[in-house]
């Protein structure tokens, strides 16, 4: 879509007809680049056969000061007027144009630059540029009414809370110690025992104290009595009396072999035989018997009144619930959260603000941002935008440059808004200008740049003292490279005089909802540079 805000711009070459004519003004500096203090010649001619009269001395120069303004004088033909120049001030300043008469009618020079800096400049080393329009950054306080990155905020910190208690919650569970059940951790030791590597009466006892300890822990943790500190007597007489108030059903004959398999061990550890390998190895089939029969007694599954098992949940079935539990709760919490804030924000700003506030919607972004002041090209135009529009390279004609200054300053954002100033400068004045013409030529332009208009409504208003001509108009247009069609709007504001053109150029897609309200200020905030007479 820059593509034909560039062939805006040159409208002014079909609709100004100039007759092509034979005065050659040239301005000129001896440098472009001086220090503070320093002199420097500004230098205006033409041909020799013209009645030619130079200002005495020259205007709007700002900082920059008329030392000596020479006599006129005749150097190869031609008619040349020299001014010594200085400043005081560091910066980049413009020379505006200057008004010449030749043979009783008015016109202008060119606009130059002169660059005054605080150290030595190097200008045969430095590169020459051609001239460009001036512009100026102003900041502009405008009023920030983004009240919805407060729930942003808020939501995010919920979030983020929620995510630290969640990952100290898993961090302890993770370097918690990770217990067995009974029965597993007494296999699991029952497997480390190797009786090949028992060969002396010390390494016995050692592995009956060990074989003993697997059992009474089992017995301790699953059938719930204490174990570690009675002796083997007191515990087969703790686990018969325990077994009968629970009725839990434990065989007497697996009680009466936990009783052998005990002494065995006692007479090892305390009496000092020394049993066969083989002995031993039956002694741990003997323990290991005995734990699985107590293990499958005491957790056969109990029946309800209709003679279905009833499932008990284990103390690992009941933290990995709690779990579940606690993370089923941060998770309703933060969506519960989320949809609130979305849902209230939605009704007080709407859902298009909520959405385009989410995804940065770039117009969105227009009104709520601090806008600047800046002047762009000569005659200048002074605006208010969300954004600094940037100076386009613009190649003219000879001939068409040999009558007019052009200058185009433009900005596309990623949502399709478009904005230009295009100002155009007149050498030569312009003896009959019609702001009508100057409107005619521009939808033309854009109907020949594919444009199909639907709309078009203009009418003569005054912006800031200004008389201008507001131009709104519907269109459609085909993209060159995606092959899409879009509807847009075109709002123009257009300037003019026998001095020049200065137009103000905004497109935005019509499903834009900020773009109307973005144009209207920007068309307000409009001044001009004086007329010069």
């Amino acid at each position: 879509m820059k593509k034909y805000l560039l062939h805006i711009a040159l409208f002014l070459v079909c609709f100004v007809g100039f007759s092509q004519q034979d005065y050659k003004i040239e301005t000129k500096t001896d440098t472009e680049n001086i220090r503070i203090g320093e002199q420097f010649h500004y230098e205006v001619s033409v041909e020799a056969s013209e009645k030619a009269d130079f200002p005495a001395t020259l205007e709007n120069l700002n900082k920059v000061e008329v030392l000596e303004s020479f006599d006129v004088d005749t150097i190869n033909e031609r008619l040349v007027k020299k001014y010594l120049l200085t400043s005081f001030d560091s910066g980049r300043y413009v020379i505006p144009r200057q008004k010449i008469l030749l043979n009783n009618k008015p016109f202008y020079t060119d606009s130059l630059f002169i660059e005054v800096a605080t150290v030595a400049v190097d200008t045969t080393k430095q590169k020459l540029y051609p001239s460009k329009g001036i512009f100026f950054q102003e900041e502009v306080d405008v009023p920030n009414n983004n009240y919805i990155w407060w729930i942003v905020g808020v939501m995010v910190i919920i979030l983020i809370a929620l995510f630290i208690i969640s990952t100290r919650k898993r961090r302890k569970e993770k370097y918690s110690e990770i217990v067995l059940p009974p029965l597993e951790e007494a296999i699991e030791k029952l497997k480390v025992l190797d009786v090949s590597k028992v060969n002396t009466q010390e390494e016995a006892k050692e592995y009956y104290s060990m074989l003993t300890e697997i059992v009474r822990n089992y017995i301790g943790r699953d059938v719930k009595i204490p174990t570690l500190e009675v002796t083997s007597d007191e515990l087969i007489t703790l686990l018969s009396l325990h077994n009968k108030s629970e009725n839990l059903g434990i065989p007497k004959e697996t009680i009466e072999g936990l009783r052998k398999f005990l002494q065995n061990a006692d007479l090892v550890k305390f009496a000092k035989s020394r049993p066969l390998q083989e002995e031993m190895s039956v002694d741990k089939n003997t323990a290991e018997n005995v734990v699985k029969e107590i293990q499958s007694i005491v957790h056969k599954p109990k029946l309800d009144e209709n003679g279905n098992p009833i499932i008990e949940e284990t103390p690992e079935m009941i933290a990995k619930k709690k779990g579940n539990r606690r993370m089923a709760i941060a998770v309703s919490v933060t969506v519960a959260t989320i949809i609130v804030l979305t849902v209230g924000s939605m009704v007080y700003f709407g859902p298009k603000y909520v959405i385009d506030t989410v995804f940065r919607n770039e117009s969105l972004q227009y009104t709520e941002k601090e806008w600047n002041r800046s002047s762009y090209g000569y005659p200048s135009v002074s605006i208010e935008t969300p954004v600094i529009l940037k100076a386009e390279d613009i190649v003219l004609p000879p001939q068409i440059k040999e009558q007019m200054e052009v200058g185009v300053f433009s900005n596309v954002s990623s949502s399709g808004f478009e904005i230009a100033v295009n100002t155009t400068s007149f050498k030569q004045e312009l003896p009959n200008f019609e702001l009508e013409a100057a409107k005619n030529s521009a939808i033309e332009r854009l109907k020949k740049e594919g444009a199909s208009f639907k709309k078009i409504d203009s009418d003569i208003k005054t912006i800031n003292g200004n008389e201008c001509m507001l131009v709104k108009a519907y269109f459609s247009f085909e993209d060159p490279e995606s092959k899409e069609v879009y509807d847009r709007y075109l709002d123009l504001a257009i300037f003019g005089s026998k001095h020049g053109v200065q137009i103000v150029q905004i497109s935005y897609l019509d499903s834009d909802v900020y773009g109307e309200d973005i144009s209207e200020r920007i068309i307000n905030s409009i001044q001009l540079e004086k007329d010069e007479e």
